[in-house]
């Protein structure tokens, strides 16, 4: 059987992997898989296969499940070198770039190489995601970390999409995740997610939505589904919902959009001319500090959220309501969850689902309701 076609499995089958994949982890007991589980563990090969150095500092663990998988890329070369020995040296290369950050170990729980092969990232990561019921803190989304245990894929994936070999192992773990931890398949996530980076990639975050549905095809038929990567063809986004990452440099209409909505806000970036200079990158890192976020002078999806979401009162929204504050409720959403509403200032259905997303995405009581706390949330661009 290949590494990617597995039919559906009895209980004692499944155990009998876990077991066979636990002996790459720590020396130990192996912990049951729940007793839920339908998909079998992929092969993951562990820290000390590897070769991985000790982690700096004791590591934590988190006594509960995370709530979202974030997906990396590394920002490395697209080698076509595909080999188990590549995908060693790629994980002690990124370990080594980790420590240089003064983080204890490797970020990431989990890495998967260009050639498909799915490696233990941080210490430990193996034995608690085998568990189901705790998993390592990690060092890979700023703030998040207690509720996001992450993937790095090899590469760089701005206008290409990863090969084929790393999205099926990708596929695979993915799905095991969400079911060893009973994440939502909507909260499979790229790391720009969280924070204003390009990760993981322009052309893999709109391969994204082909992984959410093979990982849900998959954990409804107890089989792992793959599709040729990036055959789901995502929504088209209106020009409403069109926000790129922009940082020092950048320039055009949306820069000169970018410039109002600071005004607005009481941070002058001084003239709207559409050029990102040095009066552009200190108001956009005074809202940033404003709103509580990381002051670093990108400006994605936290930034442009939360400018959409502060040109509305804290007036209590639901389906029916209508007016700028909608608008301005919708510009937020398209920002923040890339919701392709229409900026219409009606508060139909549309508007009214995209508000229940949001509200689970983020921990909130999913009433459709738009409130202190949602209005809280999305003026935090979180």
């Amino acid at each position: 059987m290949s590494a990617h076609e597995y039919t559906r499995l009895t209980r004692r089958t499944l155990l009998k992997a876990s077991a066979v994949i636990g002996g790459l982890g720590a020396a130990g007991a192996v912990a049951q898989a729940p007793a839920f589980a339908a998909i079998a563990p992929p092969s993951i090969i562990s820290t000390a296969t590897w070769g991985a150095k000790p982690a700096k500092r004791a590591l934590t663990t988190l006594k509960h499940r995370p709530t979202y998988l974030v997906i990396h890329h590394m920002d490395s070369a697209n080698t076509s070198d595909f080999s188990v020995g590549a995908a060693h040296s790629i994980a002690r290369q990124v370990q080594s770039w980790h420590f240089a950050r003064g983080w204890a170990d490797s970020g990431q729980q989990f890495s998967i190489s260009r050639g498909g092969h799915a490696l233990e990232g941080r210490h430990g990561s193996l034995r608690a995601l085998q568990s189901g019921t705790s998993f390592i803190l990690g060092a890979h989304v700023a703030n998040n970390n207690s509720k996001a245990v992450g993937i790095e894929c090899e590469g760089r994936y701005g206008t290409e999409l990863p090969p084929q070999k790393l999205y099926a192992t990708l596929v695979h773990l993915a799905t095991y995740i969400c079911q060893q931890y009973g994440i939502p398949v909507a909260n499979i996530v790229p790391h720009r997610h969280f924070s204003d980076t390009s990760c993981c990639g322009d052309a893999f975050v709109a391969a994204l939505p082909t992984l959410r549905s093979d990982v849900s095809k998959s954990l409804a038929a107890g089989r792992v589904i793959v599709s040729p990567v990036g055959s789901t063809t995502p929504p088209q986004p209106t020009p409403t919902s069109n926000y790129p990452l922009l940082k020092k440099g950048a320039t055009g209409a949306v820069v000169t959009r970018l410039q109002k909505l600071l005004t607005a806000r009481g941070h002058s970036p001084g003239a709207a001319d559409g050029v990102f200079g040095d009066g552009t990158l200190g108001a956009v890192k005074a809202f940033q500090r404003a709103i509580g976020t990381e002051a670093d002078g990108v400006v994605g999806p936290k930034t442009w959220g939360a400018l959409e979401a502060r040109a509305a009162s804290n007036a209590t929204l639901k389906q029916g309501s209508s007016g700028n504050n909608v608008r301005a409720l919708q510009k937020a959403l398209n920002a923040v969850i890339t919701a392709n509403l229409a900026v219409d200032g009606q508060f139909g259905p549309g508007t009214h689902s995209a508000v229940r997303n949001y509200q689970r995405s983020r921990g909130l009581t999913d009433d459709g309701i738009v409130g202190a706390k949602t209005w809280g949330a999305l003026k935090g661009g979180r």
